[in-house]
């Protein structure tokens, strides 16, 4: 690496990457896991209307469940991604897209883990751009 020539290409992935299980953050990160929020929202969700509030309490759940329920975990987070894409929400799509690579990277799944993670780099552009560091 040299800085003539920039990083090496892989270089910002990767650094993004060692970064991911070793920053705290609400972002991506597990949350603490409550037993009654789950109850009550788990049974509420399904009426809810598909909007940004849907997203994230759904981005709430997902972070309750790492790493106990990492399958489940995913579930949410997928479930986000679709309604924040579907409604605009760009910071639900950062976060749920966080939520997913960090389940990934646990799980041992760096190739997906990667591309989730690059995802997150090319919209955390502007105003979305502090949410590189919380990966």
């Amino acid at each position: 690496m040299t800085l003539r020539n920039g990083p090496h290409p892989g270089f910002r992935g990767l650094l993004l990457l060692s970064l991911l299980l070793g920053v705290s953050s609400g972002y991506s990160q597990p949350n603490l896991r409550d037993e009654a929020y789950i109850d009550s929202i788990s049974t509420l969700l399904p009426g809810l209307p598909v909007n940004q509030a849907k997203a994230e309490q759904l981005l709430m759940l997902a972070g309750m469940h790492i790493p106990s329920e990492m399958e489940k975990a995913l579930d949410y987070a997928g479930e986000a991604l679709i309604i924040s894409e579907k409604t605009g929400f760009t910071e639900g799509v950062i976060r749920a897209l966080g939520s997913a690579a960090f389940c990934h990277a646990i799980m041992g799944d760096w190739p997906q883990a990667t591309i989730e993670v690059n995802r997150v780099l090319r919209l955390s552009t502007g105003k979305y751009r502090l949410y590189q560091i919380f990966m």
